[in-house]
């Protein structure tokens, strides 16, 4: 069976309506690896830490849209892996989400949208007006992305 996927896209300034509750930083090349684990923490088994490499390898590489470093953001709680991580790209033009993680744990505390936030701060200084992301239909995060005024713009389904 196949996993129905849309496309949301949001007015940045409309994600921007609400401050970032927690302080982020711009991740490095060193963090990238404990970013990899943290992914597969988050997938919840689905990924392995080879795939999760490899995604993120990916994504640094370009092979999802030109990567927007500067909106690759991590939030930590002490030493260790961060606790939630937000990897964007460039699609079609458009500032996009195409990695938006956070472990277990520390879900439900607002480490995401406060990521997506921040992300939205990079992207409006830059003059982008909407940025986008790419989710399962069924996926518990898209309950997160219609609080940030996120509307559904095509979904395989359409294709």
């Amino acid at each position: 069976m196949t996993t129905e996927r849309v496309v949301l896209i949001a007015p940045v300034d409309t994600v921007l309506i609400a401050e970032p509750t927690v302080e982020s930083r711009v991740l490095t090349d060193d963090d990238l690896r404990d970013v990899a684990q943290l992914i597969v923490e988050a997938s919840t088994g689905e990924l392995s830490l080879d795939q999760a490499q490899a995604k993120v390898g990916g994504l640094s590489a370009g092979e999802g849209g030109e990567p927007w470093r500067a909106a690759w953001l991590g939030i930590w709680q002490g030493p260790g892996l961060p606790v939630s991580a937000i990897l964007c790209t460039t699609w079609r033009g458009m500032p996009f989400i195409a990695v938006v993680a956070t472990a277990l744990a520390a879900r439900e505390q607002g480490f995401a949208s406060s990521l997506v936030r921040d992300a939205a701060t990079v992207f409006a200084a830059t003059g982008a007006t909407h940025m986008g992301i790419s989710l399962d239909r069924e996926s518990p995060a898209m309950h997160l992305f219609r609080e940030l005024g996120f509307v559904e713009m095509f979904s395989t389904a359409d294709a």
